[in-house]
């Protein structure tokens, strides 16, 4: 910054996977004792070794990533079990038209399906599965647990940036601004939407009204 002089900084330094199991079906983390291994996508595409099976992949993500973790791990030989809290598997990709294959892909690779499970906890090598309507509980052993549940943004150096503006800076940082995960956690398509509109914004003042549609009167 001290070379280019007075500067507009945006950060687009992305997100990290929890490991906790906070998500949508549970704002608290979830009690896992030390005899199971707790994972995050982000340790298994860092090619952190898993131990034995069974691996459970508990999806409170709804979209494609639980699915692609179960089906690497079942291909590595893994016996794995998802479970998600929804009534369907990447129950977002209904959306994308993408369910059907999902599902399909993971019974090819023999991936065990269980829906309507929210995970409450787990201990002595035994995750408990509750049904969220119906209270219903089951037990599932396991040595692996990796939790598909939520992000956090990497905005450590957005908000070390902004103090630095407020309080040091002068005029070497003009604004400080970011986009994508690093604003917020979300899907490929919604960070690219935030950095184009982040670059159509650039400079100017924002308009009042976010989104503007027509009013259709009838008489």
């Amino acid at each position: 910054i001290a070379e280019f002089g007075a500067a507009h900084v945006v950060m687009a330094t992305g997100s990290k996977w929890r490991a906790d199991g906070v998500g949508r079906a549970t704002d608290r983390p979830i009690p896992v004792d030390s005899s199971v291994q707790a994972l995050s996508p982000d340790d298994i595409m860092d090619g952190v070794p898993v131990k034995n099976g069974p691996v459970l992949a508990y999806d409170d993500d709804h979209y494609y990533m639980g699915s692609v973790i179960a089906e690497k791990l079942a291909r590595q030989g893994f016996e794995v079990v998802i479970a998600t809290p929804a009534a369907e598997i990447s129950a977002f990709t209904a959306n994308t038209l993408e369910l059907a294959r999902v599902v399909k892909r993971l019974d090819e690779c023999g991936v065990a399906l269980r829906t309507h499970s929210v995970l409450a906890r787990v201990e002595g090598g035994e995750a408990q599965l509750i049904h969220p309507y119906t209270g219903r509980t089951q037990q599932l052993t396991v040595a692996s647990v990796v939790m598909v549940t939520s992000r956090v943004a990497n905005d450590t150096l957005f908000y070390s940036l902004q103090a630095y503006m407020e309080q040091e800076a002068g005029n070497k940082i003009l604004t400080v601004g970011r986009v994508g995960d690093c604003l917020a956690p979300a899907a490929i398509f919604q960070a690219v939407y935030t950095g184009h509109k982040y670059a159509r914004d650039f400079e100017e003042a924002a308009e009042a009204t976010v989104a503007k549609r027509e009013r259709v009167g009838l008489e």
